[in-house]
C-alpha cells in the first residue's frame, strides 16, 4: 500500500509538473527543424540536471517539499532561467570568468584540485 506523505505530492504531479516547466524554458524560439535542434541543443545540459535534481522520489522522500513549497521552487527557477536568457553578455562573462577561475586556481605553486559545486569553486590542496 502506498501512502502520500503529507505534503500531498503525488509521483505523477512531480514529473508532469517538471515536465511542464522543461517546455516552458526557450531559448531559441521557433516552428522549423533549425530552431527546435538549436533549443534542444542549448537546453540539454541544463534540462538532464532539471529532471535529476527534481525527480519526483527526491523531491517526496529527500526533499519533503509540499505542493506549495514546490509551486514556489518551480517558479523561481523559471523566472532565473528567463532573466538570465535575457542577458547573453552577462552569461558568457559569468562562464568566461568560471574559466579563469578555474585557471587560476590550477596555476598556483601548489598542486590544487578544483571543482564547481553548489555554484561555488571548491579547491583542496595536495
Amino acid at each position: 500500500m502506498c501512502c502520500l506523505p503529507a505534503a500531498g505530492l503525488n509521483p505523477l504531479e512531480v514529473i508532469t509538473r517538471v515536465k511542464e516547466l522543461q517546455e516552458k524554458l526557450m531559448v531559441v524560439d521557433g516552428p522549423d527543424l533549425l530552431s527546435r535542434e538549436a533549443q534542444r541543443n542549448a537546453t540539454l545540459l541544463f534540462l538532464s540536471f532539471l529532471r535529476a535534481t527534481f525527480a519526483s522520489k527526491r523531491v517526496i522522500k529527500e526533499y519533503k517539499f509540499s505542493r506549495d513549497a514546490f509551486d514556489w521552487i518551480l517558479g523561481e527557477v523559471e523566472s532565473r532561467f528567463n532573466a538570465v536568457s535575457l542577458l547573453p553578455p552577462l552569461c558568457s562573462s559569468f562562464i568566461a570568468l568560471s574559466h579563469v577561475s578555474s585557471a587560476l586556481c590550477f596555476g598556483s605553486a601548489r598542486r590544487q584540485c578544483c571543482s564547481m559545486s553548489s555554484g561555488r569553486w571548491v579547491c583542496c590542496m595536495h
